[in-house]
């Protein structure tokens, strides 16, 4: 599998205005990791998902491999615009929306499955950071 595919779900994200805010090249390496290590884990975890245009991207990378997809945000409004983003794409039921701070996450999701992919790109103030990498 390789990330070819995503350029149709870019293409939709870009019509509804909700592309994703980084480059196109770090987006395509973050994906091509999951199809590569995709045996290597049952899921994908976002921390922090803004429009919800990577996590769109991550939810038709986790359909294609079979994997799970969790997206944690502690606002509301950023993960009522991922679920309406995931919507537009026709992908809203391949993720679910944890609105919890990412240690609380961890705390009530213990057994969660095993992540391919931990993406925390959440809380960019500096105890936002510490908790998530305390978590």
């Amino acid at each position: 599998m390789s990330i070819e595919c995503i350029s149709v779900i870019r293409e939709q994200l870009v019509v509804h205005q909700r592309k994703s805010l980084s480059t196109y090249k770090f987006q395509d390496d973050v994906l091509q990791f999951i199809f590569d290590n995709a045996d290597q884990g049952a899921s994908i975890i976002e921390v922090g998902c803004y429009h919800g245009g990577f996590s769109a991207q991550l939810a038709h990378v986790a359909k294609k491999c079979g994997l799970t997809l969790d997206i944690v945000d502690i606002e509301k409004g950023y993960l009522d615009h991922a679920g309406d983003t995931l919507s537009k794409v026709g992908l809203r039921d391949v993720a679910t929306l944890n609105l919890m701070p990412f240690s609380e996450f961890v705390r009530v999701k213990k057994d969660h499955a095993k992540p391919v992919l931990l993406f925390v790109d959440g809380d960019h103030r500096y105890k936002g950071v510490v908790a998530d990498i305390r978590a």
